[in-house]
């Protein structure tokens, strides 16, 4: 085959691939418009259950929801209880994840 031609395959291959992205993408928009595919939409059952709300998170200006310190799923610092002590260990890295619950799976 001659380089043009490769060429050409390849980009008639993108071409369709991210047309098939934008449609689903946007068919999905439409026929969902009240679901979890909208970014960074506040999720109304946090301010509707007071006592999931009032036991993990409370309310903060800045941030809408933030947890609540020190409890039973948050430690002191922020971040979700876990076995690991705060000393670093020699010849371990760890990683900082910063997210909101699909980093905790």
């Amino acid at each position: 085959m001659k380089p043009v031609r490769i060429i050409g395959c390849c980009s008639m291959i993108i071409i369709t691939i991210a047309a098939a992205i934008i449609i689903t993408e946007a068919r999905l928009r439409y026929s969902h418009p009240n679901s979890g595919f909208q970014v960074g939409r506040e999720l109304g059952w946090l301010r509707r259950s007071k006592a999931d709300l009032t036991r993990v998170f409370t309310v903060d200006p800045d941030f809408g929801f933030r947890p609540l310190l020190g409890n039973t799923s948050y430690n002191e610092y922020g971040t979700l209880n876990n076995k690991y002590s705060l000393e670093p260990s020699p010849g371990v890295t760890r990683l900082l994840f910063i997210g909101d619950s699909i980093n905790a799976r």
